[in-house]
């Protein structure tokens, strides 16, 4: 499971929280219901998924009749019912079967969202959201989840006078999901480009919405391999986020180091170095790729415990003497990484497997670029070492 999909579940379970809460706090002589939903609880907080499910489910149907089905506590505990079956099979396969039992599941609790809510209350953008993330990233069925998603945005447009932005963020929100979903890249675009020319047109470019966005639609165009235009929105990416800490003063620094929107920036910026290297490599610009191999040193500390991992590399060619032979192998190479982030006098310290696999490596890693070690400002040469496996399947 993706780090965001694990973000979305705790933003939705925050998100339902303070009803479920209330729920609790209600004077109700429903002993049942407050012991089931203590248990329900204490289930959450000790990480036992499957208790959680059995309790959330009790919870919800004594909750219907405590509150009726169409009270806003009923809505929650149906959402966290949803949420809590989802969390308890994360870990298996996306083509298990148990993945479509979250459909009904989800369907309920979006219905009964409805009944408390009515049919166009804001409330229901984000069990739409769970609808659509449920078909996107478990059964891989982008077109069904492009339908609850347009849903949650056509009732985010309500909000454009009171709150502007909104509809942007579900936008790259989605894209984003679409994206990294893989089965839905095609389909992303148009929620990326809604976010980034809104974004655009609204807000400031020091804000690191504007460089999130160009950042995540940099990434549509690399997957498609539509490199000029990849190309571009990195360097937009790296252009808007170098000026926002040029013009930063040490105070601001020191503010913002918790600021997980500035850590994003951060990330994208060191990410976007490292698709240029590649973008500039592919394209036999390696002179130009230099200054990003150079950036990245710079941003990043030297390990010298670890092998050094390369910022592009193209795979050794498997010499047909060793598949004929029907051998793999592991070979460790020791070598310098220059101050341009070439690798030169590479020898093998470690072989195991067929000689000419090792010769491959050898060949292969002239090719490769990585980031050189900076020491006071400035890039220097550095020993290091890798270790290339061929497996045979």
């Amino acid at each position: 499971m993706t780090k965001d999909v694990l973000k979305l579940l705790t933003v939705l379970f925050i998100f339902y929280s303070p009803t479920l809460n209330y729920a609790q706090e209600q004077k109700t002589s429903t002993e049942d219901f407050q012991k089931i939903f203590k248990l329900y609880q204490t289930a959450i907080t000790n990480k036992e998924n499957d208790k959680a499910v059995l309790y959330a489910e009790q919870a919800y149907n004594e909750g219907q009749k405590l509150y009726g089905k169409s009270h806003q506590n009923t809505a929650a505990l149906a959402t966290n019912y949803a949420i809590s079956y989802l969390s308890s099979i994360l870990k298996l396969k996306r083509s298990d079967n148990k993945y479509k039992e979250l459909v009904p599941l989800f369907e309920q609790a979006l219905e009964v969202n409805k009944l408390a809510y009515g049919e166009d209350s804001l409330k229901l953008i984000e069990p739409l959201i769970m609808m659509g993330n449920i078909h996107n990233n478990y059964l891989t069925q982008s077109k069904r989840s492009i339908h609850y998603y347009n849903q949650a945005l056509s009732i985010a447009k309500q909000t454009l006078e009171s709150r502007p932005l909104y509809y942007a963020d579900l936008s790259l929100r989605i894209g984003k999901g679409l994206l990294q979903a893989q089965m839905g890249i095609r389909k992303s675009k148009k929620y990326l480009q809604a976010a980034y020319d809104e974004y655009h047109q609204k807000l400031d470019n020091s804000d690191p919405r504007v460089s999130a966005s160009a950042f995540w639609l940099a990434k549509y165009h690399y997957s498609l391999k539509k490199h000029d235009s990849a190309k571009k929105y990195f360097l937009e990416v790296i252009g808007l986020n170098e000026t926002a800490n040029q013009g930063m003063t040490k105070d601001d620094a020191e503010n913002i180091k918790q600021n997980i929107n500035n850590s994003e920036r951060e990330e994208h910026t060191l990410v976007a170095y490292g698709f240029l290297v590649n973008i500039l490599e592919k394209s036999g610009e390696s002179e130009e790729a230099t200054r990003y191999c150079q950036a990245i040193g710079k941003i990043q500390p030297w390990d010298s415990d670890r092998d050094v991992k390369p910022i592009f590399q193209t795979f050794p060619i498997w010499p047909k003497s060793a598949l004929k032979a029907g051998k793999g192998g592991i070979f460790k190479v020791s070598f310098t990484v220059d101050k341009q982030g070439f690798a030169k006098d590479a020898t093998l310290i470690e072989s195991k497997g067929h000689r000419k696999l090792g010769d491959a490596t050898l060949k292969s890693l002239k090719k490769w670029r990585f980031a050189p070690k900076f020491e006071n400002g400035q890039p220097v040469e550095a020993q290091t070492t890798y270790t290339m496996e061929f497996r045979l399947h």
